[in-house]
């Protein structure tokens, strides 16, 4: 006799064997099955087939490189002056001229920078033109700080590039100026012109303007503009190896460079020695009288040379209260680390970063970088040990400060 399997049942077992599919189907794409590659697509640079402009000098110092489009044509290049220009053929109304007698323009340009090199750093640029002639700066540089006030004074970075634009001008006539500081003793700085005849508020015939065949719109310039900024980077020098040679002179230790033509002198031979791969100077704080009770274990002074742009990133990294740096930088001042120091016609500029260590002791760095032929040089006190105001008063006025008022460049 025939038994008939119930309705529930026979769905247990549509189920379970559904299941089972499903998963030998699931097991085999996992364990068994071929990885279907995926291609990734990368997106298009779209200034791979750009125009690049190299700026360089005699000194060979900051040199720089950028990307430009066809369509831009150079319209000067005095070197430490080019203007980059777009224009169409058509003869229209100057829409700034205020007093209504200029002659028509015979092109429209609707994209215009200018690039300049200025040799004054960050705030000394932003307080004076290109021309040399003085600028009323007194509303966004307060205690030789730049005061941002958006709309006016902006802070801005693109890509490697950090600084501020300042909007100027009138009814949309002007231009965007932008101050970028190449290293603290070089700025440069672009003009970006205002499309007037672009702007409604400068003419009534912006509509009719804009659809002048050939014409770059002002979205389409301001994303030009950002890309070409983009695209800036230095141009490289190779930058060698440093390795001191140490020469012994009466009391005194020479240490020298060949690669790079530069000497500093250690004035008391006894206490200073070559150490680690020939780039830094020992010194036993042990025969130092004035320190040897301060428990100094390790004193040396470090050499680093790098591109002018890697040398740029090195700042104060020690932020201390409300203010942060700013309060760091003052401490320092006081303590008798000023910000800047001139040796031997060469302007050095301050470094330091402190770091806690077990015990109660600590890692402290006090240094100066300078620039010479495009090339940054740090020269880095390092003290381990117990650290404190005393010692690195006797340890600046004793030991660093004698030694790095003898860096120069020998021909």
């Amino acid at each position: 006799m025939n038994k008939k399997i119930s309705f529930p049942i026979a769905i247990i077992i549509i189920i379970v064997l559904t299941g089972l599919v499903i998963g030998g189907v699931l097991a085999y794409q996992y364990w068994w099955a071929p990885e279907e590659e995926i291609e990734e697509i990368s997106p298009e640079d779209e200034t791979a087939d750009w125009k690049t402009y190299s700026y360089k000098n005699d000194k060979k110092e900051y040199e720089f490189e950028f990307k430009y489009p066809d369509i831009i044509t150079i319209s000067r290049d005095y070197g430490l002056w080019i203007d980059m220009v777009h224009s169409v053929p058509f003869e229209h109304d100057d829409p700034c001229d205020f007093k209504g007698d200029a002659s028509p323009l015979e092109k429209l340009i609707d994209f215009k920078i200018t690039i300049y090199v200025i040799e004054r750093n960050l705030i000394e640029a932003m307080c004076s033109a290109p021309y040399d002639y003085e600028v009323d700066c007194s509303s966004y540089i307060i205690d030789n700080e730049v005061k941002p006030d958006p709309g006016y004074v902006d802070e801005i970075a693109i890509n490697s590039l950090h600084g501020y634009r300042i909007t100027t001008g009138v009814e949309g006539c002007g231009r965007y100026e932008y101050y970028f500081s190449l290293n603290p003793e070089v700025t440069l700085v672009i003009w970006r012109s205002f499309i007037a005849e672009f702007n409604p508020a400068a003419t009534t015939l912006a509509e009719e303007y804009l659809k002048i065949p050939g014409i770059i719109t002002p979205e389409k310039e301001e994303e030009l503009f950002n890309q070409m900024l983009s695209t800036f980077k230095f141009i490289e020098k190779e930058i060698k190896e440093l390795s001191l040679e140490e020469m012994v002179y009466e009391n005194s230790k020479i240490y020298r460079d060949r690669n790079y033509s530069l000497e500093i002198i250690c004035p008391n031979k006894d206490v200073c020695f070559l150490g680690e791969k020939n780039q830094k100077i020992s010194i036993l704080s042990s025969k130092i009288d004035s320190i040897k009770d301060y428990f100094i274990e390790e004193l040396s002074i470090e050499f680093k040379v790098g591109s002018n742009n890697n040398c740029e990133k090195s700042t104060i990294s020690m932020a201390t209260g409300p203010e942060g740096k700013k309060i760091v930088s003052e401490n320092l001042t006081e303590q008798g680390w000023p910000e800047t120091l001139k040796i031997n016609n060469l302007n050095f500029y301050r470094h330091f970063s402190s770091q806690s260590a077990m015990g109660g002791k600590s890692i402290v760095e006090y240094g100066y970088k300078t620039f010479h032929d495009d090339i940054c040089y740090e020269i880095i006190l390092v003290s381990k040990g117990a650290n404190n105001v005393e010692s690195g008063k006797i340890i600046r006025e004793e030991i660093f400060f004698p030694i790095l008022s003898s860096f120069k460049f020998i021909e």
